[in-house]
């Protein structure tokens, strides 16, 4: 039916995203001198702490220990859990290959030292290992208050592509050439030995560079989840 004109009654609507983690910049909390605030003081606190809280965030921030996310590791972590310097003497094959080599050794010298090589994705030693090192990270944190739900485990690959040319990982190659299945695959590995101990952990890697696109050969299981990279 056609109307002349339309009442209103006037209505309030509140929405909450369903966000759970809401980060800072990398910087608001180590550099200071980042916001203009920074070096002000209020409530006893820092303002810049402060601050970050009014934005509800909850990245390595809060009030209290448990309402904190933390992250165990970087967003670009395999150098963190299996670093060459310890490994790649004794298990070069947890090493990526390329062109017959395995990448990686004296990454530790150079500048940059997660840079350049990646792991193997689909060695089942190598997956154990890394697990084996970010459960202590996990013990750690766990310990300061910070209950596992609220852990960020980054199983994620180095900074730059992801390659390995063995051929266990050359059947995981995605159609259109991207290495999402090598990298989802590793990360499942490690999920499912963490996972044995912590069944609600949440293991995340970077979708990135040329890991963005959805694999072909593996989805992750559960518990793992890519995070978006812009």
């Amino acid at each position: 039916p056609s109307l002349a004109s339309v009442a209103l009654t006037p209505v309030k609507k509140y929405e909450s995203p369903s966000l759970k983690y809401r980060g800072p910049s990398y910087w608001m909390p180590e550099k200071k001198g980042f916001t203009a605030e920074a070096s002000a003081d209020e409530h006893g606190h820092e303002a810049w702490s402060i601050a970050t809280l009014r934005h509800r965030i909850n990245h390595n921030r809060g009030f209290d220990r448990s309402d904190w996310f933390t992250n165990i590791g970087s967003g670009h972590s395999y150098f963190q859990f299996l670093p060459t310097e310890r490994y790649y003497d004794s298990h070069p094959e947890w090493y990526s290959l390329k062109e017959g080599v395995r990448q990686g050794k004296d990454a530790h010298k150079q500048k940059y030292i997660f840079h350049g090589w990646q792991l193997c994705m689909t060695n089942k030693e190598a997956a154990k290992e890394f697990a084996k090192n970010m459960l202590v990270g996990i013990k750690q944190k766990l310990d300061e208050g910070i209950p596992i739900d609220r852990m960020r485990l980054f199983v994620s690959p180095n900074d730059g592509q992801v390659m390995c040319e063995c051929p266990n990982c050359s059947k995981l190659v995605d159609s259109d050439g991207s290495s999402t299945s090598m990298v989802t695959h590793f990360a499942n590995m490690v999920a499912a030995e963490i996972r044995k101990k912590y069944p609600t952990a949440r293991i995340v890697f970077y979708a990135y560079s040329n890991h963005c696109r959805p694999g072909d050969h593996v989805k992750p299981a559960p518990g793992v989840y890519p995070e978006l990279v812009f």
